[in-house]
């Protein structure tokens, strides 16, 4: 379960797409993983291969509808998001690094910062980093 928690800490730090600045993506992509919403978060992490993909994936996937339901009660004993900051911390070129803070309407704070790559055009939250 350690490692499950940690694979989505990581994934959980943000993420990128399309055409928005990694600032922007990184907040739908927190929100999408605090509501549990991991299939579609996750479409948003960058991997070198499909192999490296499905190697570091595996395991979460097999334990996909329970870690949903274990974000979806923590998020709502928290009383749900309150709101989401996300603000560059750095930018050069294709990497970012982007600083994402989350306050729930119960008063708890949690902040992150994640490194960040962009490919063809869409930014992706670098695996592991």
């Amino acid at each position: 379960m350690k490692k499950l928690l940690s694979c989505v800490a990581v994934a959980f730090m943000l993420v990128a797409c399309g055409s928005d600045t990694p600032d922007v993506v990184a907040k739908n992509f927190v929100k999408l993983s605090i509501e549990g919403e991991f299939e579609e978060a996750f479409k948003y992490v960058y991997f070198k291969s499909e192999d490296e993909k499905q190697k570091n994936l595996k395991g979460l996937m097999e334990d996909i509808d329970e870690l949903k339901q274990e974000f979806k009660k923590e998020n709502a004993k928290k009383g749900g998001i309150k709101s989401i900051e996300a603000s560059i911390l750095n930018q050069i070129d294709n990497l970012a690094k982007v600083k994402v803070t989350t306050t729930y309407k119960n008063g708890e704070v949690k902040s992150s910062e994640s490194s960040l790559i962009k490919v063809n055009d869409t930014w992706y939250v670098e695996f592991g980093k």
